[in-house]
């Protein structure tokens, strides 16, 4: 009887710390990006989705204008939660994505700037040619907003690249000078490679990881190690953008992103997000350097998730939550209690 009455203790509290504790985690996974997938996808500036071959377009070359100084965004339609100011807990997270950077034709031997990942602040600017989207000014070397970026440069320069290199990978701070950087076999060309990446952060050791696919004698070859500790609360707020960024300057590149993946930790806080007090995405469509006031329409601003109707067939998206986990905990402890009490008093 004892221990009847002690596994029922046991079992009543499992089911209210179930029923009380919240937290969520970020997951999506977009394996074929198409214009079905913009319902998830804030684009911005020079940005666009047009078919179901070419992915994002970051930097999309209308025909109505110069294909020099373009400068695109696209960021996932919600914000990221990246620490709780409350408890400071630090999220990891984890990105996988696919993109093509080529020049515009074979003849083509100038093109430019590059693409980024990158972590901002909200109503952060778009800015064109060196600062390939970020909120950089290049003409006065200046961080316009804090952000974090992983860069894959096509354009080097000596006014903030590493001496003497070409193409690289690197991780930017506020800046365009990279904190640490690998050089990057790239090979681009026409002929539209395809690159793979992963980036992932460990809230843990504070170590932002970077592995990317290099072309060596046209063959694809990986490339892991590129590392940099820092810890992300020290330069981020605590609700980000996240997403893709990419610019051209006197020579125009495509920079594509074919499919996208992200998964990050949870941390406690999150039942804000489901309560509407998480911060709304605004965008800019211009590249002004001054700050943007309009918010995207109520359909992308809205914090609930999207319709299963409103996604890609290609992909998944979900909000892994420990709330729904205790709803179903608590639902099927429920009957464990009732046949254990049954059980104990037969």
């Amino acid at each position: 009887m004892h221990a009847c009455i002690l596994m029922s203790i046991s079992l009543t509290i499992f089911l209210f710390l179930a029923l009380i504790h919240y937290a969520a985690s970020l997951t999506f996974n977009f394996t074929n990006i198409t214009p079905n997938t913009s319902n998830n996808i804030i684009l911005s500036g020079d940005a666009n989705i047009t078919n179901d071959d070419d992915g994002i377009q970051v930097t999309y070359k209308n025909i109505n204008r110069s294909p020099e100084a373009l400068a695109g965004r696209a960021t996932y339609i919600r914000p990221l939660h990246l620490w709780d100011t409350n408890s400071t807990r630090l999220a990891s997270f984890s990105t996988t994505f696919t993109f093509v950077i080529a020049s515009y034709d074979e003849n083509e031997n100038i093109y430019g700037d590059g693409l980024t990942f990158f972590l901002a602040q909200n109503n952060s600017v778009i800015n064109a040619a060196g600062s390939m989207g970020l909120p950089f000014s290049y003409q006065t070397n200046t961080s316009l907003s804090p952000f974090v970026a992983v860069e894959f440069d096509t354009y080097g320069t000596d006014e903030w690249d590493p001496f003497t290199i070409g193409d690289h990978v690197g991780i930017n701070i506020n800046s365009l000078n990279s904190v640490a950087y690998r050089l990057w076999s790239s090979g681009i060309s026409a002929d539209e490679n395809e690159f793979s990446a992963l980036i992932s952060y460990d809230s843990e050791s504070k170590n932002l990881s970077v592995s990317f696919t290099s072309f060596i004698n046209k063959s694809p070859v990986w490339d892991t190690g590129l590392v940099h500790t820092i810890d992300l609360r020290d330069v981020l707020p605590e609700w980000v953008i996240f997403g893709f960024s990419a610019s051209t300057g006197d020579g125009y590149e495509k920079n594509n992103v074919k499919s996208w993946m992200f998964n990050s930790t949870e941390i406690k806080g999150d039942e804000y997000y489901y309560n509407g007090s998480a911060p709304t995405t605004n965008i800019n469509q211009s590249n002004s350097s001054q700050p943007p006031t309009e918010t995207i329409n109520n359909n992308q601003s809205s914090i609930e998730p999207p319709t299963t109707e409103s996604m890609d067939k290609s992909s998944s998206l979900s909000l892994t939550t420990t709330k729904d986990v205790g709803k179903v905990g608590l639902i099927v402890g429920s009957l464990v209690l009732v046949l254990l009490s049954h059980v104990c008093f037969i």
